[in-house]
């Protein structure tokens, strides 16, 4: 029956009323005859309504179903079914008739744990016993001859003693052809009589039925008619040669018997109940079928019943052992009949008596908890709970986490906007129409603070996000361009809030927009962003004119809670003020980058956008790119992007189902063949007929040949000395040695054809074996591929992080993510941050750390070290190969977050260590860190820096 969970499954029994009732006692409530129902055939079942055969239908359709026989899972019941049946046929069809008697009996009432064991028992005692009608391999000489066992003869020792056979041994001289054989039950009461008892030790089976006093009669079979093997037994054809041979000279084909298809017959045939101490029972049909007794005798129910009572005792002296009972408490006296009246002294005895017969009590019950062990943790569980043992101390673990790099170029807010917006340039590169540029680039191209020579990393980037933003709506009426009047009744306190925010960068909102009267800066807002949604931006004219192009989306689309700085932004591109800051914009450092002098200038001139937009300080960059991205996401572009990339992971599901799928059936193959192959290799029961070692006996030479040889007509001389007896000695002597050279030739060319054979048939394997191999290989590179694109897709519509560690970090890796790659052409390795970043808690789960006490807060400054503990959504990162090395031994498997973490980082370690190599390598060729870049560098000096040999080739003219 299949197996579901490792249990068999039970079929339901026939309905109440669907019984055909006895003659005796006819039911009243049986079903009508016409009564409609449904019938499962393949195992007898019977429903009285549909959804009942529907909802059991559906339960044998699941594939949670494993072959009984083979072990075979992923089936539903009927395929399970089908290949129970066909493999028992087969296994059936394959082990000898005339054992499965014996063994079924010498297996039955068995009291055994594992089945392997009695395997293992039952092969040794069978293995050189062997009965009539078997068909086996009998050494002679040297040579191996297939033969069929027509008699057995047993000892002389298993003869009765009471009444001994008036037939001897077949060997002693009593024994004569012309003497009538034994009876044929009373044979086959002495052979192998106590052989097959397991509950007799080996030691003494071997005493009293030694299996190699038995003598066996044989019959060869004729030459020529092994060549279709076991399967085709029915056909072969018995010779008449017959000897007898013992068991050391006999041996079985291991193809119907070996412990393998012992052990496969044995469960097939035999079943056992869940019960303590159960024993083997032979299915009652399979016992009925060989005769075996099905009901248990009396002497051996005893018997199980001792082992079951044994076993019971067993546990019960481990379980006192592991929770011994407790102390029993001590004895009070008997009150006597006649007691006097406690004084005030007694009472207080009595009291101290009691007190201490509670106290012994407690520390009992208390001795108790004490013994008992606490329960084995199960792995994984909560990281927090999970502290290192001292073994694991000694053996090395990492206690501390290494120090993270926290030396950020930008503050902590500024510098995560920057890589929001760096990963949605990269995710969205290809409807943006830009070529893919990594992390440090972007961060030089937004530190270059000169207008000559441009970088064309910003303006491409600039260009493309307004080309996204020109299909949008477009607020006429911003905020900033609002009415004297609404500026005096709202516009202080957006004012006001603006100057707050924006106290990072040492200078309040209002100063570099203070002196600027708002009429002023409407209308120069007016007249450089007027038309700038019409307005092309060339390619080939290196994007000309964007900065006046974005100061008119800000004016359209931007407003002061998008936009915190915006006034002040707005009013930094288009005016410049004069005095001490007025050749600000001609030197080679921003004033951006220092504290404003407190000798201002209190007048302002227009500036042109193209001059003042490389001054800008690159937090109102990244502010500004931020909100360019958030203003594209709702763009009909991006949208259709997302959407493709859905359509794309769908794909990418079935296409790895399928490849899957594949895969599996290569692996089955390949295990098919190299059961092929080793089974053609060296362990051989042998050749038959005595063909080996290149020598021919003389009775397989063919008949034609002996008639054709009789045939040859005689020379001269033969025939004229024919009468002689000495001449016909001669002769015959000749012809005989003249046909067995033939037949020895004979024998060689086909011992060389069949090895031809089996050569070409090994080569051709081998040939199969390379191209499954390469089939193989070929689809595991592509799954490698499929992982690659999945995480590319996935990353477009939402950045996730890696995982968390114990203490709710969040640890972040967005390379290979949209439009970057993890493998260019050529398998070269490739990198867009080069780094891991970890990220602090957020303040739920930091509350919820907190919430475990004040240990946890110790353990936190232990394992994290007191200085390298992250501020809530504080960023930090590893960018040196050996501190990424050293974090990942820090991450304890045994907890749930960090073991999640753990397998991810695995699964992507081929690609994170060789891209920080690679920024590394690069980094020491350009010989200057990126952090210490000099911001007065000459204009010759800045075309030689990487981010400016940057190139668009995916750029398109008409943006």
């Amino acid at each position: 029956m299949p197996l579901v969970r490792r249990k068999k499954v039970i079929t339901t029994d026939i309905p109440d009323g669907l019984e055909p009732p006895s003659s005796s006692t006819p039911s009243s409530s049986s079903a009508p005859p016409d009564r409609p129902v449904y019938y499962l055939p393949q195992t007898g079942e019977i429903f009285l309504d549909y959804e009942s055969y529907a909802a059991r239908m559906t339960f044998y359709k699941l594939k949670v179903f494993q072959c009984e026989v083979t072990g075979k899972g992923g089936l539903d019941f009927f395929q399970a079914l089908d290949s129970e049946r066909a493999e028992a046929l087969t296994l059936h069809a394959r082990f000898p008739e005339q054992l499965k008697a014996a063994v079924l009996r010498s297996v039955q009432w068995q009291i055994m744990g594992r089945l392997d064991h009695l395997v293992e028992l039952v092969y040794d005692r069978f293995k050189d016993r062997y009965f009539p009608g078997e068909k086996v391999f009998i050494d002679l000489q040297g040579d191996k001859y297939y033969a069929r066992i027509m008699q057995v003869f047993p000892p002389k020792t298993l003869s009765s003693p009471v009444r001994p056979s008036k037939h001897g041994h077949p060997l002693q001289q009593s024994h004569t052809p012309s003497s009538p054989p034994p009876a044929q039950d009373e044979v086959r009461a002495l052979y192998h009589s106590i052989g097959g008892t397991l509950a007799i030790p080996v030691e003494e089976v071997i005493a009293r039925d030694d299996p190699n006093g038995y003598f066996y009669r044989v019959r060869v079979v004729e030459e020529g008619t092994l060549e279709d093997g076991e399967g085709k037994s029915r056909d072969l054809k018995w010779g008449s040669s017959e000897l007898e041979v013992k068991a050391y000279q006999m041996s079985r084909d291991r193809l119907s018997f070996s412990k393998s298809i012992l052990r496969r017959f044995i469960r097939d045939c035999v079943d056992r109940s869940a019960a303590l101490a159960s024993p083997w029972t032979v299915k009652r049909s399979i016992a009925e079928q060989y005769g075996i007794e099905t009901e248990m005798p009396e002497d051996v129910r005893l018997g199980v019943e001792g082992v079951k009572q044994g076993e019971k005792e067993k546990r019960k002296k481990v379980w006192e052992e592991k929770h011994p009972p407790p102390p029993p408490p001590p004895e009070e006296e008997p009150p006597k009949k006649k007691q006097r009246k406690m004084g005030s002294e007694e009472k207080e005895r009595e009291k101290e008596r009691l007190r201490q017969v509670k106290e012994a009590e407690k520390q009992a019950a208390v001795f108790v908890i004490k013994q008992q062990k606490p329960p084995p943790i199960k792995y994984p569980t909560e990281d927090l709970d999970i502290r290192l043992t001292e073994r694991e101390k000694k053996a090395g673990k990492i206690i501390r986490r290494p120090p993270i790099e926290r030396n950020l170029p930008f503050s902590n807010s500024a510098f995560e906007s920057m890589l929001m917006t760096w990963n949605f340039l990269i995710c969205f590169s290809k409807p943006f129409n830009l070529s893919t540029f990594n992390l440090d680039e972007y961060e030089n191209a937004l530190r270059h603070s000169v207008a000559e020579p441009p970088c064309q990393l910003v303006s491409e980037i600039h260009a493309s996000l307004l080309h996204v933003v020109k299909e949008l709506p477009q607020n006429k009426r911003s905020t900033i361009l609002s009415t004297p009047e609404d500026s005096d009744t709202g516009g202080a306190s957006e004012e006001d809030d603006a100057m707050d925010v924006d106290g990072e960068t040492g200078r309040a909102n209002g100063d570099a927009g203070g002196g600027v009267p708002m009429d002023q800066l409407a209308v120069a807002l007016k007249e450089v962003g007027n038309g700038w949604e019409k307005k092309v931006l060339k390619e080939k004219d290196g994007r000309k004119g964007w900065e006046a192009t974005l100061v008119g989306c800000l004016r359209d689309h931007a407003s002061i809670q998008a936009l915190p700085n915006l006034r002040r932004i707005l009013t930094f591109l288009t005016f410049a003020p004069i005095g001490n800051q007025s050749g600000a914009s001609s030197s080679t450092s921003s004033p951006a980058f220092s504290p404003p002098s407190t000798q201002e200038a209190t007048s302002y001139k227009r500036a042109s956008p193209t001059e003042r937009y490389s001054l800008l300080p690159p937090e109102d960059k990244i502010a500004i790119l931020a909100f360019l991205c958030d203003l594209s996401v709702t763009s009909k572009m991006v949208r259709t992007h997302m959407e493709a990339c859905d359509l794309a992971l769908t794909e990418l599901r079935k296409e790895k189902i399928e490849v899957n799928r594949e895969k599996k059936r290569l692996v089955e193959e390949i295990a098919t063949l190299d059961e092929k192959l080793n089974a053609d290799t060296p362990k051989e029961n042998g050749v038959a007929n005595g063909t080996t070692n290149g020598d021919v006996s003389v009775d397989s030479v063919a008949p034609s040949d002996i008639e054709s040889e009789k045939d040859k007509p005689v020379d001269s001389d033969a025939a004229s000395d024919a009468t002689g007896s000495n001449t016909n000695g001669r002769a015959g002597s000749k012809r005989q040695r003249a046909l067995q050279v033939k037949t020895q030739s004979i024998a060689t060319a086909k011992q060389r054809a069949i090895a031809r054979g089996k050569a070409a048939e090994a080569k051709a394997a081998l040939a199969e074996r390379r191209r499954l191999d390469e089939d193989l290989n070929r689809h595991e590179k592509r799954l490698e591929n499929i992982e690659r694109d999945f995480r590319r897709l996935l990353g477009v519509s939402r950045a996730r992080p890696l995982g968390k560690d114990r203490f709710h970090n969040r640890v972040w890796w967005f390379d290979g993510l949209g439009g970057g790659m993890l493998v260019i052409g050529g398998g070269q390795v490739t990198w867009g941050t080069g780094r891991i970043f970890i990220q602090g808690p957020s303040e739920a789960d930091l509350d919820m750390i907190r919430g475990k006490g004040k240990e946890i807060e110790l353990r936190r400054e232990e394992e994290e070290g007191e200085d390298c503990i992250l501020a809530p959504g504080e960023w930090g990162y590893y960018s040196k190969p050996e501190q990424a090395e050293e974090y990942l031994a820090w991450l304890n498997a045994k907890g749930n977050r960090e073991l999640s973490l753990k397998n991810t980082l695995v699964k992507w370690w081929d690609h994170i260590l060789p891209g920080m190599r690679k920024r590394h390598a690069e980094l020491a060729t350009n010989n200057r860190p990126v952090e210490r870049r000099s911001l007065r560098a000459k204009a010759n000096d800045l075309c030689r820096e990487p981010y400016m040999a940057w190139t668009n080739r995916k750029a398109v003219n008409n943006t």
